[in-house]
């Protein structure tokens, strides 16, 4: 979570802030970490890894795999005609709800845990609710034992969404002029719309829930009970 002095502690007489242009730490001497031929002294030295965050990468690219739809479809050649799913967790073509949760075309929050866990839970319905009762003839009557299926997400229902998720765009311009961070491509956003209307478009497909987090969940929650039967379809295998 953000504190409201986060920022304030850079300049804190004890704090050094170095400029390594995504090179990282070059060397370690006994007291001190080295970089550009500088020595920096510390006190205590914390390994950690970093990550590259994107919001316009699919979810196979952030995970460095190919995801392939039924149709040899790669999601990454469709997310780069722009983001299209509902609610973030499915899109049309790659059958079964399990986009991940970076925050495009969902209520993003802060807290990275909660917006997951919430998308998990969103799955999970998802999956329960519209295999209930799907059988073969001749399946074994138990619960639990029942056939295997596709969970498919309509055309329409994806591009209902994503044209929510379009209309609610707008006020997100206000980030490109933040410090640069993964929320506006390190500051680059208006290079990445500067093409024309297409790539604007491609671009805006990748916006948040424009209303924040909780009406996300409201909205969602709405459509348990009225949206999923008529936007989502079930094929036996």
């Amino acid at each position: 979570m953000f504190h409201d002095k986060y920022l304030q502690s850079f300049n804190a007489p004890n704090v050094t802030l170095i400029d390594n242009d995504g090179r990282g730490v070059v060397g370690l001497t006994e007291n001190s970490i080295v970089f550009d031929g500088q020595e920096y002294p510390v006190d205590t030295l914390v390994f950690s890894r970093s990550y590259k965050v994107s919001l316009d990468t699919s979810p196979g690219a952030r995970l460095h795999i190919k995801v392939v739809g039924p149709n040899c479809q790669l999601l990454d050649d469709k997310w780069d005609q722009g983001i299209a799913t509902l609610h973030e967790v499915q899109s049309n073509g790659f059958p079964k709800p399990v986009l991940s949760g970076a925050g495009a075309q969902a209520g993003a929050t802060p807290n990275q845990t909660t917006m997951v866990d919430e998308l998990a839970q969103h799955i999970a319905f998802m999956i329960t609710e519209v295999t209930k009762g799907v059988k073969k003839d001749g399946d074994d009557p138990r619960p639990g034992n029942k056939s295997a299926c596709t969970i498919e997400l309509t055309v329409e229902a994806e591009s209902a969404w994503t044209k929510r998720i379009v209309a609610g765009a707008s006020p997100f311009i206000a980030m490109s002029n933040c410090p640069p961070s993964y929320f506006n491509a390190e500051g680059e956003l208006y290079k990445v719309a500067a093409p024309g209307p297409e790539a604007l478009d491609t671009l805006t497909r990748g916006s948040m829930w424009a209303k924040g987090h909780e009406d996300w969940l409201r909205v969602i929650q709405a459509w348990r009970t009225g949206g999923i039967r008529k936007d989502v379809r079930v094929e036996l295998l």
